[in-house]
């Protein structure tokens, strides 16, 4: 079905699989209707270096999702350092989508705002 309507699959494979699938990227090639879906969230819990990864799964990228840490909440109400990943993501070249996947600290107005914010480079 993807192939027929030439629109992508995105998958979020569980962290394992994730790892092991990023961890062996000369071995991968990727797939034009299939993508993995990025949480840059869970990465920060699991394993933190999000530019790094990042820059290593952008060939498999299909969708990037953000929330800061701890929290699950807008950027620039954790540790992540949002506008920084977003400016290393534009001169990678990533273009795709990235959503906002998380709860809004308060007003969700402001929420929205502080994540253009963060991604608007």
């Amino acid at each position: 079905l993807s192939m027929c309507h030439q629109s992508p699959i995105l998958a979020q494979p569980h962290p394992t699989l994730k790892r092991l699938l990023l961890n062996r990227p000369p071995r991968l090639q990727p797939l034009p209707h299939l993508r993995l879906m990025l949480d840059l969230y869970h990465a920060q819990i699991g394993e933190g270096n999000l530019i790094e990864l990042c820059r290593s799964a952008l060939p498999w990228v299909g969708e990037i999702q953000v929330a800061d840490v701890p929290g699950r909440c807008e950027p620039g109400t954790g540790e992540i350092n949002y506008s920084t990943v977003a400016r290393a993501l534009a001169e990678m070249g990533y273009t795709g989508t990235i959503g906002l996947e998380g709860w809004a600290s308060g007003d969700p107005t402001a929420a929205v705002e502080s994540f253009r914010a963060a991604f608007t480079v």
